[in-house]
């Protein structure tokens, strides 16, 4: 079997994707579920949103336009991070 070696642009394409993906689907269902529990469909982006906004962000009274931007941003970025780092580990097996 013949080792194909990916270049750092094309591991940090991949790790993009698969981050972006990951984060939606996982958002998705986190809300489908906070929904199906009876709790409120964006609290699980709110409780993304509370690691740098504080737990102001946590509170329905907070504008929930600045909850939902931060609290996708920082999801997504994360996301991103962790699958570009699996696929720079992946690419060396």
């Amino acid at each position: 079997m013949q080792h194909q070696t990916q270049t750092t642009e094309q591991i940090l394409v991949h790790g993009i994707i698969g981050g972006i993906v990951a984060a939606i689907t996982l958002a998705l269902a986190e809300m489908v579920m906070s929904l199906a529990l009876g709790a409120d469909f964006f609290a699980p982006i709110r409780l993304i949103a509370s690691n740098p906004l504080g737990n102001a962000a946590l509170a329905p009274t907070y504008a929930l336009g600045t909850a939902l931007f931060v609290g996708r941003a920082l999801h997504l970025i994360n996301a991103c991070i962790y699958f570009f780092r699996l696929s720079e580990d992946a690419s060396t097996v």
